[in-house]
């Protein structure tokens, strides 16, 4: 099975060179079988070992916790920096957090 790992290995290697060309025809080229050589590849080599049901199972926890880990990370530092800019705009920011300071002293 030496042809399906070049054959991957091209895969890759078109991939990431359809990103690295910006313009041109072959971009155009590229693009039209690269990523669908890849995962035809990738579903042709595709084995899971337990029942559909338990793969689907271990494939959901494995990707959906961190998932929505990252979801609370990105939405939060989203809105921290939302409120900072709100913040900052035409003011400093001892004077925007000034009646939360004055709240509970």
């Amino acid at each position: 099975m030496a042809w399906l790992d070049i054959a991957m290995g091209l895969g890759v290697f078109f991939i990431v060179w359809g990103h690295v060309l910006r313009t041109g025809h072959f971009r155009i080229y590229l693009y039209a079988f690269n990523v669908t050589l890849f995962f035809f590849l990738l579903g042709y080599t595709f084995k899971y070992g337990a029942s559909l049901k338990e793969f689907l199972k271990k494939r959901f926890f494995r990707t959906m916790i961190p998932y929505y880990i990252w979801a609370i990370v990105s939405i939060m530092t989203f809105l921290l920096t939302l409120l900072m800019r709100l913040c900052l705009y035409g003011k400093i920011l001892s004077e925007c957090f000034m009646p939360i300071q004055e709240q509970y002293t």
